[in-house]
C-alpha cells in the first residue's frame, strides 16, 4: 500500500526530527522560514514532506519539536484513515489474509507506534520516540 512507504518516511522524519531536537549546540527558533526546508531536505521524499508539513497551520510557528508532533498528529490521521479503509475491505473479504496483515500492522501503528513517538516528544527522549 502507498501508506505503507508513506509511514516509513515518517519514521525516517521522525528519527531525523528527534536527534536534532535535542543537540545543544544547535539553537532552532521558531518561525524559522528555512526549518521546513531543511529539515525535508534529509528525507526521502522532499515535495511529499514539505506539502504535509506547510499545510499545517501550526507549522508557521513551529520549532523542530513542534514539527515532529505535527509529523505525528498526521501519521496517526493517516494511519488511522488506512486503518478505516482496510477495515472496509476485509467486510467484503474476510478472509484475505493480506488484508488481515495489513490491519494487524495499522493496528499496532495506531496502538502502540504513534502513542510511543508523541510520548518520546513530551519527554523529550529521543530514544523512547524511536
Amino acid at each position: 500500500m502507498r501508506y505503507s512507504t508513506w509511514l516509513i518516511q515518517l519514521a525516517c522524519l521522525v528519527l531525523i526530527f528527534l536527534p536534532l531536537s535535542h543537540c545543544s549546540k544547535v539553537v532552532i527558533f521558531p518561525m524559522d522560514a528555512n526549518l521546513i526546508d531543511q529539515t525535508c531536505k534529509k528525507t526521502p521524499n522532499y515535495n511529499l514532506w514539505v506539502s504535509s508539513l506547510k499545510s499545517d497551520p501550526r507549522s508557521t510557528k513551529a520549532d523542530m519539536v513542534g514539527l515532529g508532533f505535527i509529523t505525528v498528529d498526521t501519521a496517526k490521521a493517516k494511519a488511522t484513515d488506512t486503518a478505516n479503509r482496510i477495515n472496509e475491505l476485509l467486510k467484503q473479504s474476510p478472509s484475505d489474509q493480506t488484508l488481515k496483515s495489513c490491519a494487524t500492522s495499522y493496528h499496532t501503528i495506531l496502538v502502540a507506534d504513534i502513542p510511543e513517538a508523541s510520548q518520546g516528544f513530551k519527554l523529550g527522549n529521543p530514544k523512547f520516540a524511536e
